[in-house]
């Protein structure tokens, strides 16, 4: 019986002793993370130069950026900068090495005023949104009446002017994107889905997201009850997504917008219009 329990003792210290040693060790480890971190943040190149670096690849004058951030973070095995900043109706987003202020990626985005189809009227193209979504529907074999078009969007890829394509055939959504000048496909993917729009339900495009009239509020009511929400007005913000999506099987609409020191992204449901969740994010001190 003694020997029953001093086994039984012994098995608990043990047990105690590896789970205050696991302790120990992801603690320390908790710590050295902190310490290198700070540390090559330290010896890094800093904010205010990952930006000027992002600013000089961009061709931008400094003095016209209207509004920008940096974030230091570990990617691919390296610490770098995450620069964000718009200038006029264009989002640029760099990715900067930290310990020498290399460009390791970099992406643009037409911004601001868009007019019907979502399309921006300062991006030149050669072939119209209908003919895009011809070569992508004839991709897949496929016509209109088989399928649900959720997002209609002309933008820039890379500086290249490109229709950017989402619809629902079946349980599978399709996302293209066209070469607005070439009409070559410039890439696309397809993803199972749960629930998909009715390839019969009546909809209206409306800049890059579908009013479908079965839905109880539209689009400009969402982003009405958005811009209530956050306590601002259509003429102090730039919207750069208004779109119809399905999170979870409830259809909602995206809408996101900037002002000059914040971004706002906002899932409004499009059955009841109760904001389905929201993301509010300053941006940081030029």
């Amino acid at each position: 019986m003694n020997t029953t329990k001093n086994l039984s003792s012994t098995t608990k210290k043990v047990i105690i002793s590896v789970i205050i040693v696991v302790a120990i060790l992801a603690i320390l480890f908790i710590g050295v993370s902190l310490i290198t971190r700070t540390m090559s943040q330290n010896n890094s190149i800093g904010e205010a130069n990952a930006k000027n670096f992002a600013f000089a690849d961009a061709g931008v004058d400094p003095v016209s950026v209207e509004s920008s951030r940096a974030d230091f973070d570990f990617e691919d095995g390296q610490f770098v900068y995450e620069v964000e900043f718009v200038v006029g109706n264009t989002q640029y987003e760099y990715v900067i090495k930290a310990s020498d202020g290399s460009v390791l990626k970099k992406q643009t985005e037409v911004i601001g005023t868009n007019g019907a189809n979502g399309q921006n009227a300062d991006i030149s193209a050669q072939i119209t949104m209908d003919k895009a979504k011809e070569i992508a529907l004839a991709d897949l074999g496929l016509n209109a009446s088989q399928v649900t078009f959720v997002k209609e969007k002309l933008d820039y890829d890379d500086g290249v002017a490109v229709y950017e394509l989402e619809f629902y055939h079946d349980n599978v959504e399709y996302e293209y994107e066209i070469n607005a000048n070439t009409g070559a496909i410039y890439s696309k993917s397809k993803d199972a889905v749960a629930k998909q729009p009715n390839a019969n339900a009546n909809t209206n495009v409306n800049n890059g997201g579908v009013n479908n009239k079965a839905n109880k509020i539209s689009l400009d009511e969402a982003k009405n009850k958005a811009l209530k929400d956050a306590g601002l007005s259509a003429s102090q913000v730039t919207f750069t997504k208004t779109k119809q999506d399905y999170d979870d099987g409830i259809t909602v609409y995206e809408i996101e917008f900037h002002t000059s020191t914040q971004e706002y992204e906002y899932e409004i449901n499009a059955a009841t219009g109760q904001i389905y969740s929201r993301d509010i994010e300053a941006f940081k001190n030029r």
